[in-house]
Formats: C-alpha cells, sequence, structure tokens
C-alpha cells in the first residue's frame, strides 16, 4: 500500500510506537506515470506464475487451497482491524499462513477438497511482532454475521494451525522454491490506513501468489527503483506473496517472513 503524506504520518507517528516503517506498496517500482501501472502488470504476473507454478506444486503435492489461490476479506473488517489496531497501539497486521479445516463453521471457503488446507490467520502485533493479547482472527472469508469476538481464537490455537503448516504445506512450499518459502506477511498499520482512505471497495479480493522474475515484467528498468526492487524482491523469486485487488488497485502491501 502507498505512504501517506508526510501530515498523515505525523499523526499516526504521535499515537503508535512503531520503529519502522510504512511499508509503502510493494508494486510500486516505477517513478512517473505509465498507461498500464506496474503494480497491475506485476500483480498479474504473480497471479499468473502461481497458477501453472507454485500452486499446481502444492496441488500435486496433496496440499489444499481455497479455490484457485483467491480469498477475500471484506472492507468492514479490516476497518474493524484498523479500530482495534488503533486502540491496543498495534504497529502490524500479520497473516500467519496455517492449514485449517475448511470445514470451519466460521469461515466460507471453497476448497477443491476437504482435506486442510492453506489459510491465513490476522494477528495484531506489536512493532517487534510479538501478538497482542491474544488478538488473532479468522477474517479471511469470514462469515458476516459472526462478530469480530466470534472470529478471535487463542495463540495455542493459532500455533497448532501454524504447526500444521509448518509440517506440510510450508515444507512443500520450500521444495518449490528451493528456499525458505512464506510463513507470514506483515503489513504496516500505516499502509493500512492509507489505503482503507482511497480505496472505497466493500471488499478486498486476496490472491496467493507467485513472486517472479520482476525484471522480465519491467520493460523499462531505466526509471526501476533499484533500492526497492533490492530490498522487496531480488532474493524472492518463487516465494509466495499475498496480493489484494479491487477494482481500481493492486496492493502487495507486506513484509515476507519465512
Amino acid at each position: 500500500m502507498e505512504n501517506l503524506n508526510q501530515t498523515s504520518q505525523e499523526v499516526v507517528q504521535d499515537t503508535l510506537p512503531y520503529t519502522e516503517g510504512p511499508i509503502g506498496n510493494k508494486l510500486d517500482l516505477i517513478d512517473g506515470v505509465e498507461i498500464t501501472p506496474i503494480s497491475q502488470k506485476l500483480a498479474e504476473s504473480f497471479m499468473a506464475t502461481a497458477k501453472t507454478g507454485s500452486l499446481s506444486f502444492l496441488k500435486d503435492h496433496q496440499v489444499n487451497f481455497n479455490r484457485d489461490g483467491k480469498y477475500e476479506v471484506s472492507r468492514s473488517m479490516l476497518d474493524n482491524m484498523c479500530q482495534m489496531m488503533k486502540d491496543i497501539k498495534a504497529t502490524y497486521l500479520t497473516f500467519n499462513f496455517v492449514q485449517i479445516d475448511p470445514k470451519d463453521s466460521r469461515i466460507k471457503l471453497n476448497p477443491y477438497s476437504e482435506g486442510k488446507m492453506i489459510y491465513m490467520v490476522a494477528s495484531l502485533q506489536t512493532s517487534d511482532k510479538e501478538t497482542i493479547d491474544g488478538n488473532n482472527y479468522l477474517i479471511m472469508n469470514a462469515d458476516l454475521n459472526l462478530s469480530i469476538k466470534d472470529l478471535k481464537i487463542s495463540d495455542q490455537s493459532l500455533k497448532d494451525l501454524s504447526k500444521l503448516y509448518r509440517d506440510h504445506g510450508h515444507k512443500v512450499l520450500t521444495k518449490y522454491s528451493n528456499k525458505e518459502n512464506t510463513i507470514c506477511i506483515s503489513y504496516h498499520i500505516v499502509d493500512l490506513i492509507n489505503t482503507l482512505s482511497k480505496d472505497p471497495c466493500e471488499k478486498f479480493k486476496v490472491n496467493l501468489c507467485e513472486i517472479t522474475d520482476v525484471q522480465n515484467v519491467v520493460s523499462d528498468t531505466s526509471r526501476l527503483r533499484w533500492d526497492r526492487y533490492r530490498r522487496f524482491f531480488e532474493t524472492r523469486e518463487k516465494q509466495m506473496t499475498l496480493v489484494f485487488t479491487t477494482d481500481t488497485g493492486y496492493y502487495d502491501m507486506g513484509s515476507l517472513y519465512p
């Protein structure tokens, strides 16, 4: 997600104890304006490559995921998360990769099979990536008839679900990429505030994606923001990420943690 202007950042800094960030939209790597934004080009590349690459590999190794690697989260859920982060002075909204029973009554998933499947649990965390007071939530594809309280899970439940992922899905993804693959993705609160203030959508589509060879997608490397490219993508090829899409934007604003 793109950075806020300086004034908005100062307001957040006055109330939140963060020590790094905001991250900004990682897909924004070109200086200047293009007819087709580079964020769209990269997002489409990440999604298309995942379909024939990592998602196909997961399927072949009996690791389930929501159909076509597509999830969703409502704007109201993200608004609630953002307000809770402000209330408890959280810095990061971290999505922890887990494997979960797709028949869990609190969520509405559409898996291609009935076995445990890859899912992302949202946790509200400090600047040191410590979860605050067991604030872990099932907000992806959540049953909107349920309250945030109903969607909360304990630290122990998250630990158990995370272990399922580390013992199965994560090992398969690491085999696929020949490097430690993604365990969680953290979104800075400033980036979250910025996107929610700019994008009027009612829900965000969330795509389980694979980082591709970014330089091959960027046609004009003379305008490539090399510092951002090296920080976010240079060593990340074949690792999983999440790309949020709406009718008006493409966002990959998190830091990946293997």
